[in-house]
């Protein structure tokens, strides 16, 4: 099967009428061409005509994934295509010139039509009835290959949806209307900021927008929004109260990994524990951190002028008020029908002190109070046998609590900032908002006698289906559509800063008015504002 590489050129006439491939192209490129933001395929080597391209999804699809007719390549110099490539909008002129280099020429191919199949044609389909097929690098030319051809061709009859640049004009011009229903919290404020407004009195000095995030992955999309809002709530709050402002994030990296199994249950490190690379020796949660978030929270900062610190959980179940909330949670009783209803088993766990590994589902884990002042976390080690931690206010010895714990001791930490001048204001995703806030956080810290904090909730991002996008459901089951805003770096690949800032002007309207800010938003919606 002729395979054409990047750099070999074929000769085809210029009176050609159409030639047909199998074009490998990554799926955030193809997705681009779908929304209408990349309307040039840019290439090294290209058939000399008019080219219908069956696209091949490398990486994680491994699929045939729909189709794109060309326009007859434009050939030209590395300036005359990075010119062109600014000035469509596929991008910045340097990156283009950069990418070309030394090369004499490269060539740009217009799209003329994209079309999506409802079930992409997967390789290992293909390989079934094609034992000898190998999925192109650069392209193959299916004229060649018939029986190939006609087997795509007979798969692919599954078209939901046909993208047209005629079409999609046509689509931009029938702007659907978007209704604020006033209700509930929209009825009685006017925006966000009127609800922290009940916590600002005389002494308060410095405003901390709190929120959190487990670095186990690249940030999804809700959390970018998240973090923006956290941003543009700081600001805000700056210019309206006339104080200091800074955004506190904290990364929850006591999340488990590296599981085995022994003695009935299942052993773990730590996301801050476990190695991501052997070769740079960095932690799964250093990785994402340091190659992930800093880089978004950077971007948030510049355009935000706010200041943002971050705490790792080490430091967390260090603080005074985060230990001395945990070691009245362990001595009420009462709380373990709230925090665990299943078994009123309060899931707090301790590292083995020989390897690190911890109990993670706590079958070989329970915990005492020999005194009001303290707790005693006892576990077992499958390689080190039993041993036990104590806890109290004035130790310093590690723990790990569940998400309900650190929740309740979150808002108590957040009452403790009044005492240093501040006005805490928790800030998180809207799953955590309902029914999880009344049942768990208020009855907890009520039980405890702690005041209920001031804490908002950002709009989620929801499917078709009502259902939050959810990172773990998404990376598993999502229709190729989601990838173009599935995580932070997949999102700057398809959209760039570009994208970002039509984001971040998009939640900056959310902080702006109360009926923008406490609803949600359907991913169809992003989307739009992204395809416009």
């Amino acid at each position: 099967m002729e395979q054409i590489s990047l750099f070999d050129l074929p000769e085809f006439s210029k009176n050609t009428n159409q030639v047909t491939i199998l074009l490998s192209l990554q799926n955030e490129y193809f997705l681009k061409m779908i929304s209408g933001t990349k309307k040039y395929e840019y290439r090294f080597a290209f058939p000399k005509a008019n080219v219908k391209a069956f696209i091949y999804a490398p990486r994680k699809v491994k699929a045939v994934v729909g189709c794109v007719d060309f326009e007859f390549p434009i050939e030209g110099s590395a300036t005359e295509i990075s010119k062109l490539y600014s000035e469509c909008g596929d991008g910045d002129y340097q990156v283009m010139f950069d990418y070309i280099g030394k090369r004499k020429k490269a060539y740009a191919m217009k799209v003329k039509r994209v079309t999506k199949f409802e079930k992409p044609l997967s390789y290992a389909m293909i390989k079934k009835h094609f034992p000898s097929f190998c999925a192109p690098q650069s392209y193959i030319i299916l004229d060649k290959n018939q029986e190939l051809l006609e087997f795509i061709q007979s798969k692919s009859f599954d078209i939901t949806e046909d993208f047209s640049i005629e079409k999609k004009i046509d689509e931009m011009s029938k702007k659907p209307t978007i209704y604020y229903s006033v209700g509930g919290m929209a009825q009685y404020y006017e925006t966000p900021l009127d609800v922290l407004a009940f916590g600002i009195v005389p002494n308060i000095k410095k405003i901390v927008i709190n929120t959190s995030v487990q670095p186990n992955d690249i940030p999804h999309f809700g959390t970018i929004t998240t973090f923006m809002g956290a941003f543009i709530l700081a600001q805000k709050s700056k210019e309206r109260f006339q104080r200091d402002a800074i955004v506190e994030i904290d990364f929850v990296d006591c999340g488990p990994t590296a599981d085995y199994h022994q003695n009935g249950g299942v052993m773990c490190l730590s996301i801050a524990r476990s190695l991501h690379d052997e070769d740079t020796k960095l932690s799964s949660a250093d990785y994402f951190i340091s190659n992930y978030y800093i880089p978004l929270l950077d971007w948030i900062k510049e355009k935000t002028s706010v200041n943002y610190s971050i705490r790792r959980y080490k430091d967390f179940q260090l603080e005074h008020s985060v230990r001395k909330t945990v070691v009245e949670i362990c001595q009420n009783k009462q709380l373990e029908r709230i925090l665990s209803p299943v078994n009123s088993k309060l899931h707090i766990r301790a590292e083995c002190p020989f390897c690190g590994y911890i109990d993670k589902q706590m079958k070989n884990t329970y915990i005492t109070t020999p005194s009001a002042n303290c707790f005693v976390i006892h576990s077992y080690c499958a390689e080190h046998g039993p041993y036990e931690v104590e806890i109290s206010e004035n130790n310093n010895n590690y723990f790990e609590a569940n998400t309900q714990i650190r929740d309740i001791a979150k808002g108590a930490l957040m009452q403790y900032y009044r005492h240093k001048q501040m006005l805490g204001v928790m800030y998180d995703g809207g799953d955590w908002g309902g029914a999880w806030t009344h049942h768990v956080h208020c009855m907890a810290l009520q039980q405890l006698s702690y005041q209920i904090p001031i804490r908002l909730f950002a709009p989620l991002i929801l499917d078709w289906s009502g259902g939050k996008l959810s990172k773990s459901i998404y990376r598993e089951n999502a229709d190729c559509a989601v990838d173009a805003i599935e995580n932070y770096e997949c999102f700057v690949k398809c959209h760039g800063e570009q994208g970002l800032s039509i984001v971040f002007r998009e939640v900056c309207d959310w902080l702006s008015s109360s009926k923008k800010f406490f609803r949600n938003y359907s991913l169809d919606y992003i989307l739009s504002l992204l395809k416009s």
